[in-house]
């Protein structure tokens, strides 16, 4: 909870009070009626940068700037919802609490922040491609989430629809790496669609890789999903650390919420 006017009433059983270091900024408060406030998403990421660690803190990042919310409720675990902030929001809100607890992890992680996902699968994806070596990723230029893509004049004649979104995607490679969800592409006619699709962007120009659930869970099936995608987006073989196979499964672990030292913050920024 937040003391606006310095009494700090002693915590109680889950109810703590935190003194902010700096300007209390009011437009990044959100108002629950009464004289009771939350705080915004950008205030509540830097207050969470004071308890998570970086993965878990971009995971908390891009579900705040994606158009989903991790929903139990609901049978597919997610539901669709409007961006709550933006990178450009967070980066102001960084540089307006210089000083306060937390500022140095978010400004550490802001630039593996990413706008546009719209489910846990696409944030994990993102983080496994473009989080550094160092960091157990591949190391791969940040991509950019949900893209649209229009065939123009040129390939207006292969394509059968007016713009085209790929969940992750390279403009300068040309690069698009797609989730194939168990629930969203079964059956013969979402199978001959995505076939369609599929040789509309190969004919724009785009080089197109499929990734399924087993192809990320399963060690066998991610290490030769690893290989295709090195050599599709041209990136280096070889990390310079030597532990990098288990920084790599560690963060695979952490995304994908199969992190059995996980804590009880990590599982719930992961499911809800």
């Amino acid at each position: 909870m937040l003391d606006l006017v310095g009494a700090r009433p002693r915590s109680a059983d889950r109810v703590a009070f935190h003194r902010w270091a700096a300007e209390l900024p009011l437009n990044q408060l959100v108002s629950l009626g009464g004289d009771a406030y939350a705080l915004g998403p950008e205030l509540l990421l830097l207050e969470m940068a004071r308890w998570v660690d970086e993965v878990d803190l971009i995971l908390l990042g891009h579900e705040l700037c994606g158009g989903y919310r991790v929903d139990r409720s609901r049978e597919e675990g997610i539901a669709s919802a409007a961006p709550l902030t933006t990178v450009r929001a967070i980066s102001r809100c960084v540089e307006r609490n210089a000083g306060v607890a937390g500022v140095k992890r978010l400004r550490k992680v802001l630039p593996h922040i990413g706008e546009g996902a719209e489910s846990p699968m696409e944030t994990a994806l993102a983080l496994i491609v473009g989080l550094p070596m160092s960091q157990g990723g591949l190391g791969a230029p940040k991509p950019l989430l949900n893209y649209r893509l229009d065939p123009g004049r040129r390939w207006r004649a292969a394509a059968e629809k007016g713009h085209y979104r790929c969940d992750l995607y390279w403009p300068d490679r040309r690069v698009a790496v797609e989730y194939d969800g168990e629930r969203a592409h079964t059956g013969a006619l979402r199978i001959s669609a995505d076939a369609r699709r599929r040789a509309a962007l190969q004919a724009m120009g785009v080089t197109m890789v499929s990734v399924t659930r087993d192809q990320l869970y399963r060690p066998g099936d991610f290490q030769r999903l690893v290989k295709t995608l090195r050599q599709t987006l041209g990136l280096r073989s070889h990390a310079r650390c030597a532990d990098y196979p288990a920084r790599q499964d560690r963060l695979r672990a952490r995304v994908l919420g199969v992190d059995r030292e996980a804590g009880d913050l990590s599982r719930l920024i992961r499911f809800g």
